[in-house]
């Protein structure tokens, strides 16, 4: 029995180089404290780098009108600033909304801007900012049904004579007709199509818009047949996109990319690609 009780009682002695408990117990802590440290290093990187990689991938919506979208400029400029904002690192939509919705949700800030406004845009608009380079350039041309002889600009445009009819939300024909025009021989539509309509059945004498527009709206089947035509040139006009004032640090590099992209020809490029997805698009409907 003594026996027993001495075997079961008594303790191996610890080695000579045992740090004792308290010691060891500190050197385990220590791998937790650095593994904690290092989690928490690499969750911070995480994050930082997620709020950046969310910055750059923020999408930047500009506006237009609908039927402009669809046309052969509104997808040129499509294909233009989606590259353009994915070479800044941002995401790019295009939204078609009646023309003065546009300008509404523009000023408002409910959208990043506008694609497709003349240079002095701003003077009405204050709270939009100019994007200085301007990747291509529209036309607004009078077109007829009846032999008409006109010269070139605003002033070939009789006052009270004429019933002239230009595209609702086209800033710079607005402007120009409201001055010239007495009001009774003026009006506007919504839309390209109808305008020429219009003037197929004889409701107006002279219908003003964007040449692109008009080419391609008399692809229709029901223009095939008519004599729409080109009287004169109103004007030749750079088209700017505009950026609501909260994005103007946006402005400039957007502009200088605009530059590098004309330099290296992709405006061009893409004008082709324009051609092609807007024939096709006819074709299907």
């Amino acid at each position: 029995m003594q026996i027993r009780h001495h075997l079961t009682t008594q303790r191996a002695a610890p080695p000579s180089d045992y740090p004792g408990p308290q010691r060891a117990a500190r050197r385990m802590r220590v791998p937790k404290c650095k593994t904690l440290y290092s989690s928490l290093l690499a969750l911070l990187i995480t994050c930082q780098y997620g709020a950046a990689a969310a910055e750059q991938q923020r999408k930047i919506v500009l506006a237009a009108s609908t039927e402009m979208q669809k046309s052969l400029q509104g997808v040129w400029l499509g294909l233009i600033y989606d590259e353009a904002f994915r070479r800044l690192g941002y995401g790019f939509e295009l939204l078609g909304v009646p023309a003065k919705r546009a300008s509404a949700l523009a000023d408002h800030g409910q959208v990043d801007g506008e694609i497709s406004r003349a240079a002095n845009y701003s003077h009405t608009h204050p709270n939009m900012i100019l994007v200085s380079v301007s990747p291509i350039s529209a036309q607004l041309t009078a077109f007829a049904i009846q032999p008409l002889v006109l010269q070139d600009g605003w002033d070939s445009l009789p006052r009270a004579s004429l019933r002239i009819e230009y595209r609702a939300g086209v800033s710079t024909s607005e402007d120009e007709l409201s001055r010239r025009i007495d009001s009774a021989y003026l009006s506007s539509v919504s839309t390209t199509v109808l305008g020429l309509r219009k003037l197929t059945f004889g409701r107006t004498d002279i219908y003003i818009d964007s040449e692109e527009a008009v080419e391609q709206a008399t692809l229709k089947p029901e223009f095939q047949s008519t004599k729409i035509h080109k009287v004169a040139l109103m004007t030749s006009l750079p088209v700017h996109a505009f950026l609501h004032k909260k994005n103007a640090a946006l402005a400039a590099p957007l502009a200088a990319m605009l530059a590098t992209m004309k330099r290296e020809g992709r405006i061009e490029a893409y004008r082709r690609q324009a051609l092609l997805q807007t024939n096709k698009a006819e074709s299907n409907e």
